[in-house]
């Protein structure tokens, strides 16, 4: 567990990186150096904070965590505006592994014709815990016709939580685009809806995954 933890947490480092320099060139002339600062910067924070971490994942989570963190700072300090820094971040972010995760999503769903009832069947909850571990709980909910997926805790908005960059979360927030937004443009009838998150002051998020018409379905999101 140990070793793969160590090639995915690489594999995502490598990714976000390469996205960051293409993203940064945006912003600044000379993009280089400020990568270099990145990568130190976000070594000292994760050395700082890995005892922290109560599992492999959770190391996984603190080590990406401090390498948006160093970016975000490293922007400002070369006098990048705060909105502006964001966006790079957001948009360095969301581009990791983007393409594969919807062709993913797209496979899964020509083997479902009715998500939302599958969903209802299926706990789902296991996946993730054994994904993101410890720092995050997962918990699930059932109405009449509906599945709801609730986050009480979430490591990496207690990481920028107390980093006093909580904003910072909606930069991890943003890739759930990827997979959420294949369902609500796919002609399967389910929509989903994410209009409660601890970054935008809930006391946990939500997934709502509900019936509708099998065609695409609007955007619901409050992180957006």
């Amino acid at each position: 567990m140990e070793i793969f933890g160590n090639l995915w947490e690489s594999a995502w480092r490598k990714q976000y990186l390469r996205h960051f320099r293409r993203e940064s060139r945006a912003v600044l002339a000379q993009t280089a150096e400020v990568v270099g600062q990145v990568k130190a910067q976000a070594n000292e924070i994760y050395q700082a904070r890995r005892c922290e971490a109560p599992d492999p994942q959770g190391l996984m989570i603190i080590s990406t965590c401090s390498l948006i963190l160093a970016s975000y700072r490293e922007l400002i300090r070369n006098g990048v505006a705060e909105d502006r820094a964001f966006e790079v971040v957001r948009r360095s972010f969301s581009s990791i592994f983007s393409a594969p995760a919807r062709k993913s999503v797209r496979a899964m769903l020509a083997f479902l014709p009715d998500p939302v009832r599958t969903m209802r069947k299926r706990s789902i909850a296991p996946l993730f815990r054994a994904a993101f571990g410890r720092l995050f709980t997962f918990e699930e909910e059932r109405t009449s016709d509906s599945f709801v997926f609730v986050i009480p805790q979430c490591g990496i908005y207690d990481f920028f939580l107390q980093e006093g960059e909580p904003q910072l979360t909606r930069a991890f927030c943003a890739w759930d685009r990827n997979w959420l937004g294949v369902l609500d443009s796919s002609d399967r009838p389910v929509a989903t809806r994410r209009s409660l998150t601890l970054v935008t002051g809930g006391h946990r998020c939500e997934f709502h995954f509900e019936p509708a018409e099998p065609r695409p379905a609007p955007t619901v999101d409050v992180t957006l």
